[in-house]
């Protein structure tokens, strides 16, 4: 169906002028798998440690209050949700006729549920002061043998750098707000 942009009439359909006009010409692959890569980045957060000191609320071995665990994670485990439909969708946009007609669909649909990042970026800091400040042996303790079980390591510290409280955990909580899709 043709459509009107500004005042002119457009054999393309709106969603691929939309795309035409934000300057889609990513190919619609590379874009899937780009989202791949960020949703493991995500999955990773809530695996290696949301996952489990969830588990732990409650218990005698809790590390973190339930509250405390909001905080740090904010809306991590939505967005994890939220990204394995986008790229669900964009693997499917692959396969189609007109693969970049289909991905440009694919994310005109999504784009509103992007706005949940405004309260991950509100609310990342003060994640990121709780875990530098917190004193918690417990959670350093946790941290430390997450990440050396699951092989992680953060890259060396420059000579005479101070070492930060909260490791990889506070890489990860920072890199997902500054890598958003």
């Amino acid at each position: 169906s043709a459509s009107e942009v500004k005042g002119k009439v457009s054999p393309l359909p709106e969603y691929a002028q939309r795309a035409k006009l934000f300057g889609l010409s990513v190919d619609p692959n590379e874009l899937a798998s780009t989202e791949k890569i960020y949703l493991d980045r995500l999955q990773s957060l809530l695996t290696l440690y949301h996952d489990p000191l969830k588990q732990l609320v409650g218990t005698k071995k809790e590390i973190l209050k339930e509250e405390d665990l909001r905080r740090v994670f904010n809306i991590v485990p939505l967005l994890v949700q939220y990204h394995t439909k986008l790229h669900t969708d964009l693997k499917s946009a692959t396969t189609a006729e007109r693969p970049k007609a289909a991905t440009a669909r694919v994310l005109v649909k999504h784009a509103p549920y992007l706005r949940m990042y405004k309260d991950y970026i509100t609310n990342v800091k003060g994640a990121l002061d709780f875990v530098t400040t917190c004193k918690s042996k417990k959670l350093r303790e946790f941290v430390a043998t997450q990440e050396r079980e699951a092989g992680l390591m953060l890259s060396p510290r420059p000579a005479g750098a101070r070492k930060e409280r909260g490791g990889k955990l506070r890489s990860d909580l920072l890199s997902k707000s500054m890598s958003l899709p």
